[in-house]
């Protein structure tokens, strides 16, 4: 009986142990962009979160963010759209669009780009950024905010 009632016991921990969510692999240039984008998205308070309709990136042009990037940010608030999901006219202040600019690799795990935000009006924010590997795998800002043009 308590055989089987151990038995029982580690096979119910065993299934009801669900792994992780893989982490989702960016391509180099798109991941170095996202470096830039997390510190903005990291320290949005709550109220600020509600405030904001919806964060669009591109999804043609020079820096096409791909699928894995919109689904990494799935079920956000605010939710992380493409550009091409726009469905009526931008609303200055509620619709935040991200635009990336002469992206190039300098090196192997370093990144230069002009990276920032248009939020309608006088709401914009765009600067010169350098953005490397860490030992770890993740992208940081290395050197930013250089060269911006705030409205």
């Amino acid at each position: 009986m308590r055989r089987t009632l151990a038995l029982f016991c580690v096979v119910s921990i065993f299934l009801s142990c669900t792994p992780s969510p893989p982490r989702t692999q960016l391509p180099d240039d798109i991941a170095a962009c996202e470096a830039v984008f997390l510190p903005w998205w990291n320290t949005l308070k709550a109220e600020d979160r509600k405030a904001i309709r919806a964060v669009y990136f591109p999804d043609t042009g020079a820096v096409v963010f791909p699928n894995a990037f919109f689904d990494k940010y799935a079920g956000t608030s605010p939710p992380i759209m493409r550009n091409s999901e726009l469905k009526s006219e931008a609303i200055d202040g509620k619709d935040w669009f991200w635009q990336f600019s002469e992206l190039r690799r300098i090196e192997t795990n370093t990144f230069e780009m002009d990276a920032g935000y248009y939020c309608g009006g006088l709401c914009a924010r765009h600067c010169s950024y350098r953005v490397g590997r860490q030992t770890d795998g993740t992208w940081k800002i290395v050197r930013g905010g250089n060269s911006c043009v705030v409205s």
